[in-house]
């Protein structure tokens, strides 16, 4: 049995008309604190499905950022994300990992990060 993970980023430049999602518009200061936090979800995660006498697979088939607008954060919080999924999750080699964009957020250094995502969940 896989696992997919779904990681919400509650973040955006401005709030859509349209969008039912739980978003909004916060300062950067607000990202670090988001993302420290959902670090240690992540990392908790077992421990807490076991107190919930649940049992998570290891193996990860789908990671999805999504939002909100994942590429908001910068690149830095974008690997350390896909670092602690890593590290506490088996991700397959063939897995489909997919993070939300709005174009005028991206950065030459958020695109390099994105691309690089192999790297940062399949490294050794």
């Amino acid at each position: 049995m896989t696992l997919g993970l779904y990681i919400s980023v509650p973040f955006c430049r401005t709030k859509c008309s349209y969008c039912n999602f739980a978003s909004d518009v916060f300062s950067k200061g607000a990202y670090e604190g988001y993302v420290a936090r959902l670090l240690d979800d992540i990392a908790a995660a077992p421990r807490t499905a076991s107190e919930l006498g649940c049992k998570l697979p290891e193996e990860v088939n789908s990671i999805y950022l999504g939002g909100g607008t994942p590429s908001i954060l910068n690149s830095d919080q974008l690997k350390r994300i896909f670092v602690v999924a890593r590290t506490q999750f088996a991700v397959a080699s063939d897995a489909e990992v997919t993070v939300e964009c709005a174009p005028g957020t991206l950065t030459p250094s958020q695109i390099e990060t994105l691309l690089a995502r192999r790297l940062w969940l399949w490294a050794s």
